[in-house]
C-alpha cells in the first residue's frame, strides 16, 4: 500500500513539472552535467542550456565568485600599497635587503635575485595570502574568466581567524550574588554584578 501512494506521487511530481527522471550521477567522468533546480537533479544540457530532462531552461551559476569577492575586498584593504606597487613593482627589481649579513624573503625569479610581496588578505573568517602582483591583475582590464583562472592558483588559504572574547563565562557561580563567575583575558576570575 505504502509503495503504491509512493509510484503515484513521483507520477504527480513528474506531470507538474515535466521530469522524465533522465538523471546522471555527479560522479560521472564522461559526461559534463549541470544542475537543474526543475528536476532537482544533475542532467545533461542541449544546445542553448537547456535541461534534457524537462526541457526548461537552467539558471547558469556563476564560477569562482568567492575569489572575485575576495580580490575585491582585497583591494580596498591595500589600496594605498597597490597604487604604490603599481608605480614601482618591487617584483620586477632587483633588490636585496639584508639583516645581520643574511637575505630575508628572496625568491629566484629569471636570473635576479628579488623580493616576492605576499600580502594578507583578512574576509570574513579566513586569512589569505596573495602575491602583490596577483592582486595588482585584479585591476586589469581583461575578460574576467581568463584573470580569475590565473590568479586562482595563486590565492592560498592562510590561516582562520578566531575570536578571543574578552569575558568567558565558567560554571561556577558566585557566592554572595549566585550568578556566573567570568574568566577575563588578564586571568583573573570576575563576577559580572559584585565586581562592577
Amino acid at each position: 500500500m505504502l509503495v503504491e501512494q509512493t509510484v503515484q506521487q513521483i507520477k504527480r511530481m513528474r506531470k507538474q513539472n515535466g521530469c522524465r527522471g533522465i538523471h546522471h550521477s555527479i560522479h560521472s567522468p564522461t559526461l559534463k552535467l549541470d544542475f537543474c533546480k526543475k528536476c532537482n537533479a544533475h542532467v545533461q544540457t542541449i544546445q542553448g542550456n537547456i535541461c534534457s530532462c524537462c526541457k526548461k531552461p537552467l539558471v547558469k551559476l556563476l564560477k569562482n565568485t568567492w575569489l572575485s569577492r575576495v580580490l575585491k575586498f582585497g583591494v580596498r584593504q591595500h589600496h594605498n600599497f597597490l597604487r604604490d606597487w603599481n608605480m614601482f613593482p618591487m617584483d620586477a627589481l632587483n633588490v636585496e635587503i639584508r639583516s645581520e649579513g643574511k637575505k630575508i624573503n628572496e625568491v629566484f625569479v629569471n636570473g635576479h635575485d628579488s623580493i616576492k610581496t605576499i600580502l594578507e588578505i583578512k574576509y570574513r573568517e579566513t586569512v589569505y595570502e596573495i602575491p602583490a602582483k596577483y592582486l595588482a591583475l585584479a585591476l586589469e582590464p581583461i575578460e574576467e574568466d581568463a584573470k580569475l583562472s590565473l590568479i586562482k592558483k595563486h590565492v592560498k588559504i592562510k590561516g582562520f581567524r578566531v575570536w578571543i572574547p574578552d569575558e568567558e563565562q565558567m560554571d561556577v557561580k558566585c557566592k554572595r550574588c549566585d550568578s556566573f563567575l567570568r574568566f577575563g583575558k588578564d586571568e583573573k576570575i570576575k563576577c559580572p554584578k559584585c565586581d562592577v
